[in-house]
């Protein structure tokens, strides 16, 4: 018997020859809102020492930097473009050490930090941040999109494996965007192909240049999170699953 957190795993197993005759129920993963929410900005980059000027971006993964499934390369990529325009911007890279990073270019544009996962310090690192960013080749659910979007940040994300499950993409207008149809009462953020640094490095310049959306999709975020995401409303689920094997 199984448990799938994502319909696109849960599809995904369906089709699996070895396992096609195994009972599998979805649950759909959950964290806990109540632990997962913003707290005030501007303490805590003045703790950070962060300037309150400065436009933040968060992305976190174990090992981000080398891990494949993760694509920090697309990131960097198109982060490199906006340093080209605007310099008054921090990438904040969670899960990695500075030690392993190869480029020397603006290093005081890049901030990394290893915090202990579900602490405090975590927290506080999504609570300083105006955006996070999700640049991943796969997703069977995304976590820290979870923990991001209950602390009230807008995200971007690749449009793999179950994001799209989490993320309303902001529909603005463009012409062949299916990946985004959200009006702005109940988008969260955007979306973008995978690999797709052009893509990216537009959808950040767009949050940059479109502040006062960009914070109704942060609140849409915390909203989304407490209804769809909520941990104590999805233990019941476990329970009766459990109760029915």
């Amino acid at each position: 018997n199984f448990i799938a957190h994502s319909k696109w795993v849960y599809n995904i197993f369906k089709n699996v020859k070895k396992t096609e005759n195994s009972p599998i129920s979805y649950v759909k993963y959950s964290i806990n809102i109540d632990k997962f929410k913003s707290e005030n900005k501007a303490t805590i980059r003045k703790k950070l020492k962060i300037s309150k000027d400065v436009f933040v971006i968060a992305t976190t993964a174990v090992g981000m930097l080398t891990n494949p499934f993760k694509d920090f390369r697309t990131l960097f990529n198109a982060y490199m473009k906006i340093l080209d325009k605007q310099k008054k911007v921090l990438l904040i890279i969670i899960g990695d050490n500075r030690n392993n990073f190869k480029s020397k270019l603006y290093p005081e544009k890049f901030l990394f930090t290893n915090p202990t996962p579900q602490s405090k310090e975590l927290i506080e690192y999504y609570s300083c941040a105006d955006l996070y960013i999700q640049s991943s080749n796969i997703e069977t659910w995304g976590l820290a999109i979870s923990e991001a979007l209950s602390c009230g940040l807008p995200v971007i994300a690749s449009a793999v494996g179950a994001i799209p499950e989490q993320i309303r993409g902001l529909n603005r207008g463009e012409k062949n965007d299916s990946l985004n149809l959200f009006s702005l009462d109940k988008a969260n953020g955007l979306l973008f192909e995978k690999n797709n640094e052009k893509s990216l490095y537009e959808k950040i310049i767009w949050m940059f240049e479109n502040k006062e959306k960009m914070t109704l999709l942060g609140n849409n975020a915390r909203s989304f999170a407490k209804k769809n995401l909520n941990m104590s409303k999805r233990v019941n689920h476990f329970i009766k699953y459990y109760n029915s094997l």
